[in-house]
């Protein structure tokens, strides 16, 4: 039997960066049979799909923004029954 923690709900609100970060990236949200939002640098090269682990959210992937190269986008969403994805 697997034992799961609590899923980490959050408001949406804190997924979007700080004044300082805003200048760096482009924050766009897609949504398709999940919601998906993607921090764009301009020009960007590569992306960084940022996969949490059991009972963590796309919050935590917020937290790689400050160090990320010029040139790296992120991209983040909720799997199913994590986060904000019931």
């Amino acid at each position: 039997m697997l034992i799961r923690p609590p899923r980490f709900a959050y408001n949406p609100e804190i997924l979007k960066p700080s004044r300082k970060l805003k200048e760096r990236f482009i924050i766009e949200t897609h949504y398709l049979p999940f919601e998906l939002t993607l921090y764009r640098q301009e020009p960007m090269r590569y992306v960084i799909l940022y996969l949490h682990g059991n009972g963590s959210s796309s919050f935590e992937g917020t937290l790689f923004l400050p160090p990320m190269p010029e040139g790296v986008g992120l991209a983040c969403f909720d799997f199913n029954g994590c986060g904000n994805r019931a």
